[in-house]
């Protein structure tokens, strides 16, 4: 036991405990953290801590898919994206480059020369689709704001960097942006792969595990190295997230739930309002149903009804029928329409009104 240690407990036990009223013992005063766990507030709420990758392996599927849903069914969602990635990316990112004079051994003349004939490159470069995209369908602007996109729903951009050099091209640099999805979330720790990243033993990214479609429409999976033999990037994988993690995860995760429940309440509210809007009235008559159905259709209803041949109820059910489908103009007849025989009071049936 060290010194310290022993100190503490001899005055543990010279200092008499508080005395309270009648010589009660009263708690000795501390001050810890979340009151120490008691209480209300802290005592139900014990979440577990675990590593952020394996968090992020776990819900990568379901927050993907779930925000990807949203973003195709929820209008104001939507909305607000596309302006982010207005605000974010415009028409696309601008080249501005700025070399250091001194480095290169440059005067601020040549500095300013070689600065401008590399961004006129770049712009010819980024402004045409045949030269940036192998697929030769983007500019590299729309595939900046695509890969904004997906980070937003990913939390992740994912592209390939092939070198090829068509017979039309002067360049043969080419981005092909591939979805996040297509990484594999497969984990095998004895091959160094956390959720479709293979690492060397720092830690360090050196190769992916991706997915790829056959003619069949299967998946197989097939491995790509992050660098190629001249140490060039052949793949770009970029994400945010906590020291130790090697995906990311969208950042709209925390607002799924509230995002959710908005939609909900907005169709059931709407669905409320529907509801209170339909009325029922009832009929009581002495007449045969035949007849009192028959009055409840118009002049043109009974006219196609005897050109069809079909019986007043059929008619009739026909005709509620179409109040569903056809709500404007027969909806404003619904409580005068038709010739109600004598003796009855009004019609059994549920109505519509116009919306």
């Amino acid at each position: 036991m060290s010194v310290i240690a022993k100190l503490k407990d001899l005055l543990a036990e010279a200092l008499p405990p508080a005395a309270g009223p009648e010589g009660m013992s009263l708690p000795r005063p501390s001050g810890k953290y979340m009151r120490g766990g008691r209480g209300v507030t802290f005592a139900g709420w014990k979440p577990a801590l675990r590593e952020a990758q394996d968090d992020i392996g776990e819900a990568w599927d379901d927050a993907a898919a779930r925000v990807n849903d949203l973003l195709h069914n929820s209008g104001w969602l939507a909305g607000a994206l596309e302006q982010c990635v207005a605000n974010t990316v415009g028409t696309g990112l601008q080249l501005k480059a700025l070399p250091e004079n001194e480095t290169f051994g440059m005067t601020p003349a040549q500095a300013s020369d070689w600065a401008k004939t590399v961004e006129r490159r770049f712009e010819l470069w980024a402004r045409n689709a045949q030269e940036c995209d192998i697929q030769g369908l983007r500019t590299f602007g729309q595939m900046q704001a695509a890969a904004f996109r997906s980070w937003l729903i990913t939390g992740e951009i994912l592209a390939e960097l092939p070198w090829r050099k068509r017979p039309w091209n002067r360049y043969g640099t080419k981005v092909r942006l591939l979805p996040p999805h297509r990484l594999s979330r497969k984990t095998e720790s004895m091959r160094r792969l956390i959720n479709g990243v293979y690492t060397d033993a720092d830690g360090m990214p050196v190769g992916y595990r991706a997915i790829r479609k056959d003619l069949f429409k299967h998946d197989v999976e097939y491995d790509v190295r992050a660098r190629d033999a001249a140490g060039r990037l052949r793949v770009i994988h970029i994400f945010e997230g906590a020291p130790g993690t090697h995906r990311g995860i969208s950042p709209l995760v925390p607002a799924l739930q509230v995002a959710r429940q908005f939609d909900q309440l907005a169709d059931a509210t709407l669905m409320a309002a529907i509801v209170q809007t339909l009325f029922a009235v009832t009929i009581t008559s002495d007449e045969p149903t035949e007849q009192v159905l028959q009055g409840l259709l118009t002049p043109q209803e009974q006219a196609q009804m005897l050109a069809q041949g079909i019986s007043p109820m059929e008619a009739y059910i026909e005709m509620v029928a179409g109040y569903g489908g056809a709500l404007s103009g027969r909806i404003k007849r619904c409580g005068t329409r038709g010739n109600i025989p004598p003796g009855a009071s009004r019609s059994a049936f549920v109505c519509y009104p116009q919306l």
